[in-house]
């Protein structure tokens, strides 16, 4: 399976909505949330992931770069509500501390 994304832009809120789901498990699968997400106009992102359905250590990797892409251009990178399987991937290689999880996307919005 591979991995879809779905991207907007939330009026009046500088933030990208990337909406995945799917398998993040490589390069191929992350290139157009990449571009999506530190194209010209970057803002923060907020990377939904809800409905992804596998994520490996190779992705947990790929996430890491795009955090740290997005703060070199002075933003933030958000993981929202991700499922329990994918988030306790995250926690098992210790992304935890560096990558930003929410909640909701309202998390964002209000703070």
């Amino acid at each position: 399976m591979t991995m879809n994304c779905k991207t907007h832009k939330l009026e009046r809120h500088p933030v990208t909505v990337i909406e995945l789901s799917g398998e993040l498990d490589g390069d191929d699968a992350m290139k157009p949330v990449t571009e999506a997400a530190v194209k010209d106009g970057a803002e923060n992102v907020a990377l939904i992931m809800g409905n992804l359905t596998y994520l490996n250590s190779r992705g947990v990797s790929l996430l890491l770069t795009l955090n740290g892409k997005v703060q070199e251009l002075g933003f933030k990178l958000y993981l929202v509500n991700p499922a329990g399987p994918i988030r306790k991937v995250v926690e098992q290689v210790g992304a935890s501390s560096v990558l930003d999880i929410r909640e909701s996307l309202d998390e964002i919005l209000h703070t």
